[in-house]
């Protein structure tokens, strides 16, 4: 069985570490074809792949960082090269794989489709390793879940990874509702399917190809065991925004096209072709099976509460799903930094109209000192409720756990926006 391997690389020092752990721990490596995107740097010298350029297996494109249009143009380089292989991944450049991932991926998603899901996905956020570090890796690692977090300030859900609860007694793929871009393992067809969209550029990618992928009828899924690991701690490596002085134009086309195609503002009809959404199953459909409202920023308590989603999940939205929604806010204060000295932490409290309280938060004088400048320390939370908040409430805790001052605010929802405006204490 073929599998055509995506890999994107931007002046990353790991790409052959990834390329040689990738061939080296597959049971059938050569049955691999690897796509590579290689956005270089000629005085880099460490992403040099002169030794793979005879080898049948590797198709390469080489192109120069100062021409390179971001990671989502890149993906889509390297989907053009794809050949009608079986199966196909897509990694990042900065991977470690399980023994003979090959065929343990390959053995999900036939097991899946055995199971009536005709064109199953295997996604999820890796677990962390350090190359320096994590030469060996723990195969016992627990395999992870992907869930939301918050909303970005222009309504794009933004997730984390946490362990599958009790993960060691899965012996199948669960459901997911999310798409990591960092590890995608399903059939071949996906590459033609579903093709990254050049003109995305990172922010919203990932909820993107989920929804295009539920909608042309694909099925997510996160692996009931570790079979993956990614580098995250990358803080010296180079970025692309970090090179490109237009980033930030491309950047703002990009959440103005992720939201015309999630709904968020009008316009998502004009969006067609191979990039627009599939005509096996709607949005709405993806909402309900995901627990969540686009346009609305809110999520039904299953989605917060991890609960996994049911599967082939079509019910209708009615207004009783919409009365279930808990709305994303976000709110931020400022407090004088003269009043600081003193306080060890801060119980920070929102209530609604009855004087419930349906947010609550403790920060330490170590959370709150990292926001410190001259004059006012910045504070910013974010929460998920089903009530209208009304009034926050900030005590000021001494070092000796005694309530020093109490204040009090009122709380002008922004509606168009979802979020809260700025409070100064």
């Amino acid at each position: 069985m073929s599998i055509f391997v995506q890999i994107a690389s931007y002046r990353d020092p790991q790409l052959i570490p990834t390329i040689d752990d990738l061939m080296g721990k597959a049971k059938y490596p050569d049955l691999l074809t690897v796509a590579i995107c290689r956005q270089y740097n000629p005085a880099d010298g460490f992403d040099n792949l002169d030794h793979y350029r005879n080898d049948q297996r590797f198709k390469i494109i080489d192109v120069d960082y100062t021409q390179s249009k971001g990671v989502c143009w890149a993906r889509n380089c390297i989907q053009q090269l794809y050949a009608g292989e079986d199966y196909t991944l897509q990694i990042d450049s900065h991977s470690r794989f399980a023994q003979h991932w090959d065929e343990e991926m390959i053995a999900m998603i036939c097991g899946l489709q055995n199971k009536g899901y005709a064109k199953p996905v295997l996604t999820g956020y890796p677990a962390s390793y350090d190359p320096v570090n994590d030469q060996v890796l723990d195969i016992n690692t627990p395999p992870l879940q992907m869930v939301i977090t918050h909303f970005s300030r222009e309504g794009i859900p933004m997730c984390k990874s946490e362990t599958i609860p009790g993960w060691h007694i899965f012996t199948a793929p669960l459901p997911a509702r999310f798409y990591s871009a960092g590890f995608c393992f399903t059939l071949g067809s996906f590459c033609t399917d579903v093709q990254h969209d050049p003109e995305i550029y990172f922010i919203g990618e990932e909820i993107s190809i989920a929804v295009r992928a539920f909608t042309h009828g694909y099925d997510l899924f996160h692996p009931h065991k570790m079979l993956l690991w990614h580098q995250y701690t990358r803080l010296d490596a180079a970025k692309h925004w970090n090179d490109d002085i237009s980033w930030q134009r491309k950047n703002r086309m990009s959440f103005k096209k992720t939201r015309m195609l999630l709904g968020i503002e009008p316009g998502g009809e004009t969006l067609i072709g191979k990039y627009a959404l599939g005509a096996n199953r709607s949005i709405a459909e993806y909402e309900m099976y995901a627990g969540i409202s686009f346009s609305k920023s809110g999520v039904q308590n299953d989605t917060l509460s991890k609960v996994f989603p049911l599967p082939n999940y079509t019910k209708p939205k009615d207004k009783e799903w919409y009365a279930g929604l808990l709305k994303y806010h976000e709110l931020e204060i400022a407090i004088d930094s003269k009043m600081l000295s003193p306080i060890n932490n801060i119980v920070f409290t929102v209530l609604d109209s009855y004087d419930s309280a349906i947010y609550t938060k403790k920060i330490d004088k170590e959370g709150f000192m990292k926001n410190n400048d001259a004059q006012s320390i910045i504070i910013k939370t974010w929460f998920f409720t089903g009530h209208h908040p009304v009034t926050w409430v900030a005590q000021l805790i001494s070092e000796t756990n005694e309530s020093i001052k109490t204040i009090k605010g009122r709380i002008l929802f922004d509606e168009k926006k979802n979020n809260l405006p700025n409070c100064n204490l």
